[in-house]
């Protein structure tokens, strides 16, 4: 209703957006969608949100989608050179607690990851133990 009463003005959407059909629907109506906490809970989600809203012609070549296994293998060495600069593992570890949202075994992987945590824990070999109680997820360092 405030758009169409004030279509000069940017408006756009912020809250309760869970999928990426349910943003599309809102931007029907409005100029913009801010998806927050679900992407946080559950960033697998916008795995294909480029696609979605941006669309892939037949004619238009795009890189293949990213694996959870790549993310976590990319997140590696992130986490050891965080983790030499001082930071303790968990400040960066909380942020990959949704990856494996609605998947067997993500209860335990989100358990290790937001459980008791030493002061000198190996962050990167955390992030391993936790992705291991994932079903058919055996990664190497």
């Amino acid at each position: 209703r405030l758009k169409r009463e004030l279509p000069h003005l940017q408006i756009e959407i912020n809250g309760g957006i869970h999928t990426l059909p349910e943003a599309s629907a809102h931007l029907g109506h409005v100029d913009g969608v801010m998806i927050g906490r679900a992407a946080y809970d559950n960033p697998w989600m916008l795995r294909e949100a480029d696609t979605h809203f941006f669309g892939a012609g037949e004619s238009t070549a795009r890189p293949a989608l990213p694996t959870r296994d790549a993310v976590i293998a990319a997140m590696l060495p992130y986490v050891r050179d965080w983790q030499e600069r001082g930071w303790h593992p968990r400040a960066i570890l909380r942020h990959m607690l949704g990856l494996f949202a609605f998947q067997p075994g993500a209860r335990k992987y989100r358990q290790l990851l937001s459980g008791p945590m030493a002061e000198d824990a190996d962050g990167a070999e955390l992030l391993l133990a936790a992705v291991a109680q994932i079903p058919d997820r055996v990664l190497v360092a």
